[in-house]
């Protein structure tokens, strides 16, 4: 085992709107300077990676087949398990779920590990590094219940480069975020972004049928500004875009792109 460090870095201060400052340059040495996973590089090594939101536009989308042709699903918190009249639209495999490392049904849902390794959910990914606030100990928390599992797993690995990102978007990364920045580190063939709408439908209430978080609240989302206390969408709506133009691996759908237009990002 690895010695464990004895600190907890405090998390930054975000604004309610964010506070974007992130230019193509210090994207590109960030991307340039980061420290990666060596055993996720080499499950992700050469494949095409498919990342899957909750966005309401995915019902009657027909993209399942569409999804199924990439070698890796993710899939996010509680939609990691897709119901059987959705396989249509969204698929049906899952091969890496990533979460927010709360497990709480209102925000990342249980991790349930052993049903997800009888679904054939190849790694579970937790989108924080370690040693930052309280989500070092939804890291721990998860890699002990884990121990009687062996379930593949993987966390945001480079605490600064995380830290990074937070100072110049203003604001914390959401899952699906943070998983489409983590996954441009590795050496993977492309990478499609399906099912992301940042919230922009129905002043923040957008979710595929059955994937909505039970408990859910967003008493916290002010729809003038479009942003939550702990998202603040438009600087990630931003990153999105300076990511495609930094990485031609990315894409995503004309859903997607027609809300970062309607959002002049």
């Amino acid at each position: 085992m690895k010695v464990e460090l004895d600190y907890i870095i405090p998390e930054m201060e975000r604004p309610l709107e964010g506070n974007y400052q992130l230019d193509q340059d210090t994207l590109k040495y960030l991307f340039n300077n980061a420290k990666i996973d060596r055993k996720f590089n080499h499950y992700l090594k050469d494949k095409s990676v498919v990342i899957v939101g909750p966005a309401g536009y995915m019902e009657n989308s027909k993209k399942g087949d569409f999804i199924e042709s990439f070698d890796v699903v993710v899939r996010l918190n509680n939609g990691w398990l897709p119901t059987e009249n959705m396989y249509e639209d969204v698929g049906k495999r899952t091969t890496v779920r990533w979460h927010s490392g709360a497990e709480w049904p209102n925000t990342g849902g249980m991790w349930e590990i052993d049903k997800m390794l009888k679904y054939g959910v190849e790694y579970a990914c937790i989108q924080y590094p370690k040693y930052l606030d309280y989500f070092h100990k939804d890291i721990k928390n998860f890699e002990s219940r884990n121990e009687e599992f062996n379930m593949p797993f993987h966390n945001w690995s480079d605490l600064e480069l995380y830290l990074s990102f937070h100072h110049y978007l203003g604001t914390r990364l959401s899952v699906g975020m943070a998983a489409v920045t983590d996954i441009l580190f590795y050496d993977i063939k492309k990478v499609h972004v399906s099912g992301f709408s940042f919230y922009a439908h129905k002043g923040g209430h957008d979710w595929m049928p059955g994937i909505k978080p039970e408990g859910y609240f967003l008493d916290d989302y002010d729809k003038e500004k479009h942003t939550f206390i702990n998202h603040a969408q438009i600087p990630q709506m931003k990153l999105l875009r300076a990511l495609q133009t930094l990485d031609n691996r990315l894409s995503f759908d004309s859903e997607t792109e027609e809300i970062l237009q309607n959002y002049n990002v």
